[in-house]
């Protein structure tokens, strides 16, 4: 009897060894095969893989709109532009990263601002930016955003509203908040790089 169950444990030992090896075999076949799917640049593989972020934003952005530009027949390369673009994205990372926020207060009719700004290529961007928006923010909802340069290094701003309701939206947004309100931004984006004037 003690044979036999030595035996029948040694059999079911080595079962359980093959059976380890040729799950072994498989996964390293799988892996080898997955690596070398990879490498090849199989198209179909990323199509459909669930990811929707190119990474970082300014390369998600162009990646998006090139895509867009590619799905549509219509589209004129001739009159595409995305480095135009890209350099008003640069424009828009200057503006949201590179200014210090010295002073940020609620007044009557809305906020007002004073911000730092020590670089060449900030100062040219809000230069650029800031005029745009305004103009944005008046169009589509009545809002009077005011800025005045105060020397090389300070911007000040004032976004005012007529009625309570924006004046309390417009102090709970505060500077990135009003430079980032509205959905104007995309389409913005898509007449810029389809070479058409964007305002």
């Amino acid at each position: 009897m003690l044979v036999n169950n030595r035996r029948s444990i040694s059999t079911g030992f080595l079962a359980l060894l093959a059976t380890s090896a040729l799950l072994t075999n498989k996964v390293w076949a799988n892996d080898a095969m997955a690596h070398s799917h990879h490498h090849s640049s199989s198209h179909s593989t990323y199509q459909t893989t669930p990811l929707t972020e190119a990474g970082q934003s300014i390369f998600a952005t162009v990646s998006e709109v090139v895509a867009a530009l590619e799905a549509n027949p219509n589209t004129d390369w001739s009159k595409v532009n995305i480095p135009a673009l890209y350099q008003h994205l640069v424009d828009m990372k200057h503006v949201a990263e590179n200014v210090r926020i010295l002073r940020e207060g609620k007044t009557k009719h809305g906020i007002s601002l004073v911000l730092e700004v020590t670089e060449r290529r900030t100062r040219e961007a809000l230069d650029r930016v800031l005029p745009a928006h305004a103009n944005q923010l008046k169009e589509s909802l009545g809002w009077h955003m005011q800025v005045q340069r105060q020397g090389k290094k300070e911007v000040h701003i004032q976004v005012n509203a007529h009625n309570e309701a924006d004046r309390v939206k417009i102090q709970a947004l505060g500077y990135m908040g009003v430079m980032a309100y509205g959905n104007h931004h995309q389409p913005h984006h898509w007449l810029m790089a389809t070479g058409q004037a964007p305002h």
